[in-house]
Order: structure tokens, then sequence, then C-alpha cells
């Protein structure tokens, strides 16, 4: 429940299936996310959607006993007998249904959505570097077909009855889990961090610049090429080249009756006046004939908007909120900044743009932190009220998780990190303890 990967969804309900890439340390063939996580992501997102399908209301698939017996054809768990033994797959497979009734509660929105998303069950496939190399559609078909020997051609990727989430280990099993070679040494699962040694690449900058970074002679000119690479980005509109332009479209497609209008760059968040954007979405002129007030969670500044009037104004607000896991400490302590930079603005209706480089992380938290404060129960923004109160903490996940789940549907490239979640959680909770 920590982190749904919505945006994963609606990739796979575009693309009709996903490959993940993950590694492993030494002594793993598999690594846990794709032996265990994902493939109880999938049995449940398959769970409620049937669940939903089959009773049409989100109060009704809550209900119970009966659901609570659904069979499992279409929420099937599938692990891979190598890494999850029998006994344990049982185990996994009896909590199921309650994590399937769990989520509807949580997140009744998205569980309305997910019969439109998901038109046939999600299953996880595994493949490793000791799995030999295939044409995929062709072998996956042959894999499903359990009839007398033909020399017909196999049935097309699209027409099978499940949707192919493919779990690609890219780690080499090697002794020792290290192994030295003349030119570098291997260490098993090394590079699973990619912040820790990326540099600032992000996947769109790595394919835009493929042929330039592969060709690179040595370590050292290939370092050399991505930071000058990533300073170029962060200097222009770099999340101009965002990768999630069809997610928006594919959301403005289904959402065409929506009292609010959503674009490329940002997404509005129901009826509050509130949008969350990449940095394009905060370029001026333009953005001050959208938005009345911005705020700026660590991306790099307009210069109009940093030293023009706008500066002087109460319109237009910065955070420096690095990047990363490192953002999320500075995050939580720019929370009370943001609340009260945002407080008379919200009872005035005014027009809110919260924008970082993507839109996804840091933006989402703290769009996150004030839906949080000032959203009431019955779906209004009242700024005059103590919303959250005397909750415990255990009510002020809960209620972080619904409106995440909210920002969720409304903004389908959101993909907060867990800690910058937690950010917001733990604020709350010190803010009410």
């Amino acid at each position: 429940m920590r982190r749904i990967n919505w945006h994963l969804v609606r990739l796979l309900h575009h693309h009709g299936g996903a490959l993940i890439v993950d590694s492993t340390r030494h002594g793993k063939k598999i690594p846990d996310s794709f032996s265990k996580t994902i493939p109880i992501w999938c049995s449940v997102l398959n769970h409620v959607t049937k669940l939903i399908s089959q009773r049409q209301t989100v109060h009704e698939a809550q209900l119970t006993d009966e659901s609570m017996s659904l069979g499992t054809s279409f929420s099937e768990l599938y692990t891979p007998p190598s890494a999850v033994s029998s006994n344990e797959s049982i185990q996994i497979c009896e909590r199921i249904p309650n994590f399937a009734k769990r989520f509807i509660e949580v997140f009744p929105e998205l569980a309305m959505e997910l019969p439109s998303l998901i038109k046939k069950p999600l299953r996880p496939i595994w493949l490793s570097t000791s799995s030999r190399m295939f044409h995929l559609e062709r072998n996956i078909a042959e894999w499903l077909y359990t009839g007398p020997p033909t020399t017909a051609p196999p049935t097309p990727l699209s027409d099978i009855d499940f949707i192919p989430v493919i779990c690609v280990t890219a780690s080499r099993s090697v002794p020792d889990g290290l192994e030295r070679t003349q030119s570098y040494v291997y260490v098993q699962g090394s590079g699973d961090d990619h912040e820790l040694w990326g540099l600032g690449l992000s996947p769109a900058l790595f394919w835009k610049h493929k042929e330039v970074l592969l060709n690179s002679p040595n370590v050292i000119e290939c370092v050399k090429t991505v930071t000058k690479l990533v300073k170029e980005r962060s200097l222009a509109d770099y999340d101009s080249e965002s990768e999630d332009h069809f997610l928006q479209q594919t959301f403005d497609d289904s959402h065409s009756c929506q009292e609010t209008s959503n674009h490329s760059d940002f997404s509005w968040i129901k009826h509050f006046g509130l949008a969350i954007g990449r940095r394009q979405s905060g370029k001026p002129p333009d953005c001050w004939g959208r938005f009345d007030a911005i705020i700026n969670c660590g991306a790099p500044e307009y210069l109009d908007n940093c030293t023009g009037e706008n500066s002087l104004t109460e319109k237009y607000l910065f955070l420096p909120i690095p990047e990363g896991k490192r953002g999320s400490s500075q995050l939580a302590a720019e929370i009370p900044n943001v609340l009260a930079f945002v407080h008379k603005k919200l009872s005035q209706r005014k027009r809110i743009l919260i924008h970082c480089a993507q839109g996804k992380d840091r933006s989402v938290g703290i769009a996150l932190a004030i839906l949080t404060k000032y959203l009431s129960d019955n779906g209004t923004i009242e700024t005059d009220k103590n919303v959250i109160g005397s909750l415990t903490s255990q009510s002020i996940k809960e209620r972080v998780l619904r409106t995440l789940g909210m920002i969720y549907k409304y903004h389908p490239s959101a993909s907060p990190s867990q800690s910058t979640v937690k950010a917001v959680r733990h604020y709350f909770s010190r803010y009410n303890g």
C-alpha cells in the first residue's frame, strides 16, 4: 500500500505489457521484487478488478465475506518455483483477498477505474541472464500452448489471454558475488540504486544520447560526457523531453468530461485549484496566464520568475528541495512555508501550480502535504478549520494514502518515492503529536 505504482498500470494498459528490469545481490538469482512484490501486486490488482466488475460499486466490493470467498481464476497468484516455495506461495495467496479489500477501502476512485484499464489479468514472467535469447512473442505463445505438436505460427502476443509483466533480472550470477577481469571488477547487484552512480542521468537523456555515451572510449570520458549532458539539460528545458506525454494524452482521452482540463505539462487535481506539473508548466510568461501563484519544488528557475516583478510579490515560491532520497528531509522542512504560502490563496480560490523538474516526485509530495492539511472528508478545501484535528498516527497514514490515491487518478505520471510519502506522513504525525 505504500507505493502502488499507478503509472505502471497505465503503461500496461497503453502498451499491452511491459519489461521491468532489476538487479540482485550475491546469493539470489531473482530479486524479491520479482519473486514476491510484483506477483502480489499483479494478483491484488487483478482481484480488485474482478471484484469491482462483478459488484459495480466500491461499497458492494468492500463487503465482506461473500467477496472474500470469490474464486481466484482471474487473480491467481504466480510465483517462480525456484524462489518461492509452494507453502509460502499458498500463504501469500490466502492474504490476497484481504489486500484487495484494503486497496478498495483506501483507493476507492482508483479501484473504480481499474476495470477500464485492466481488460485481461496481469501475469508476471521471469527472465534472467541465464535464460536463452528468444523471440518474445513466439516463446510466450509456445509456453501457453498445451495441445499436440503443430507447425502453425504462434498466437500473436496481442491475442494471449493475459497482460505480460516481464521481470528481467540484469545481474549475472557469479561465485561470491564478485568477478575480476583485466579491465574491471564486476560486483553482482552493484548497479541497483541508480541515484548513487547515475550522476543525474535520466532514461530519456540516455536514449537521446545513447550513441555518444555507448561509444565513450573509457570510464573517465563517459563520466565527463554524462556530467556535461546533465548540466546542459538542467540549464535548458531539460524536462521538455518527458517520457510521460502519452500517459497524459491517454488520461485526457478518458476524462474529456471532467470539470477540469489537463495539459501535457500539468494536471489539475479535481476542482481544487491545484495543478501539478513539470518545469515547462512554470515557464513565463505563459504560466502567469494560467496560474495565480507558482511553487517551484527545486527545479532550475526561469530567470523572469526569480528576478522579475513576480519575485517581488507573493505569487512565486521557490523550495530548495534536491532530487532523490536526499530531498525528503528538506521537503518535510519546507511544508510549514508551503502551508503558509497557500493558506489565503486557497480560501480565495486562486489557481496554484506546484511543479518540479518532471512533475513526478517532489511536486507530488508538496501537493500531498497541502491536500492532507486542507482537504475535508466531504471533498472540499477547508482553510478555516483544523481538518486534521487530533488524528492518530494511523489515521494520518490512512488519510495520506487516500489523498495520494486521488492524486494518482488526476495526475497519471505521479510517482512519488517512498521517502517522499513517508516525509509527509511523519510531518503531520509530529504536528499532531
